[in-house]
């Protein structure tokens, strides 16, 4: 069965030209999506996935028309593929030169596979500009690492509190063991000696 969904404004021309071009295409159900927020998961999109038996072929006029975000749109795909289902993307050529069930289930895959890829790749572009922008920070003396817990800039006014206390009973005279410390503060014992070693680096 070849099944059609689209989803878009209902005042938006591009949509119901969307809505004629799939109509035109022969499909035999045909699902809208009625919303001004593309990307949105509503009624129709979930009844059309649940519709979806082996074989059948989903037609969108754009990957666009399916979702806007990648993540969304690899894990549609991905429900669409694990039903045994296909897609047929008409605004992609390659979909329209390959008509047969077969190429179109390889093609499927080789879409999800392509947005997993750029996904991927994206997160390691993201996490790459992260670093970079660490160690430019560093550089410049601006960046301190991760907040501390506790400490005497700790954002809780408590455990300022607690740290102030933890450093008294540390420097006391005579010496205050860390078991000791810890039946005081109630921190944990690790809390204690990270506290300690600080005060010994300075």
């Amino acid at each position: 069965m070849r099944i059609g969904f689209t989803q878009g404004d209902p005042a938006d021309c591009d949509f119901r030209q969307q809505i004629v071009t799939l109509t035109a295409t022969g499909v035999d159900r045909l699902f809208l999506e009625e919303t001004a927020v593309p990307g949105t998961i509503g009624n129709q999109l979930h009844e059309m996935l649940d519709s979806l038996q082996a074989d059948d072929v989903v037609v969108i006029p754009s990957l666009a028309a399916l979702s806007a975000s990648n993540t969304q749109l690899i894990e549609l795909i991905d429900q669409i593929y694990q039903k045994n289902a296909v897609l047929d993307v008409l605004d992609l050529r390659t979909f329209q030169q390959n008509t047969t069930l077969k190429m179109q289930r390889i093609l499927t895959a080789t879409v999800l596979e392509s947005l997993r890829y750029a996904q991927k790749m994206e997160r390691k572009r993201r996490r790459e500009q992260q670093r970079k922008g660490i160690i430019s920070a560093q550089a410049a003396g601006r960046y301190r690492g991760k907040q501390l817990e506790y400490s005497d800039t700790a954002p809780d006014p408590k455990k300022r509190e607690i740290y102030h206390q933890i450093v008294s009973l540390l420097q006391a005279t005579p010496r205050v063991g860390v078991s000791e410390i810890m039946h005081r503060t109630g921190v944990a014992r690790q809390t204690v000696y990270n506290i300690k070693h600080r005060l010994e680096k300075k």
